[in-house]
């Protein structure tokens, strides 16, 4: 149940991989978290991964948990970029890995230089909104960045 700790020390272990490998984390968990045992939240973790460009999967052992729109797994997955598959049952497990690593394995990346200040020595948080004429594309992306000021 410390969920939050769990992700926190698998984004500071992707830390000393090279900025241009891909780094996400596989979660296989319910999406419960108790109180006791957390140091870590949600807020300071989003944090930390958008800082890693860290994107979450997940794969949820409890689809009701899944579902709701303010589920744990559902909050790391769209601040970053990741997604959440169900795992309920065997066949649902099965299927949700290889589907994690076509979506891992298929996306595109766009770049843009911001002409925007970024304020304070911790960074600026900016928001990230992404569009596509067709209504049929699926497109998941994070829900922003913290940009730094220039070293």
């Amino acid at each position: 149940r410390v969920l939050h700790n769990a992700i926190y020390e698998a984004a500071n272990a992707l830390k000393s991989r090279p900025e241009s490998a891909r780094k996400i984390i596989l979660l296989v968990s319910d999406g419960q978290v108790s109180g006791a045992g957390n140091t870590q939240t949600l807020e300071k973790n989003v944090d930390v991964l958008l800082q890693g460009n860290i994107q979450v999967y997940s794969v949820a052992t409890d689809y009701a948990l899944y579902e709701g729109p303010l589920g744990l797994l559902n909050a790391y997955a769209k601040a970053t970029g990741g997604d959440v598959f169900k795992g309920g049952s065997p066949e649902e497990m099965e299927s949700a890995f290889p589907r994690i690593t076509e979506q891992a394995r298929n996306q595109y990346v766009l770049g843009y230089v911001s002409t925007n200040e970024p304020r304070g020595m911790r960074g600026t948080y900016r928001e990230i909104n992404v569009r596509t004429r067709n209504v049929e594309l699926k497109v998941a992306h994070r829900k922003g960045y913290v940009q730094f000021p220039a070293r």
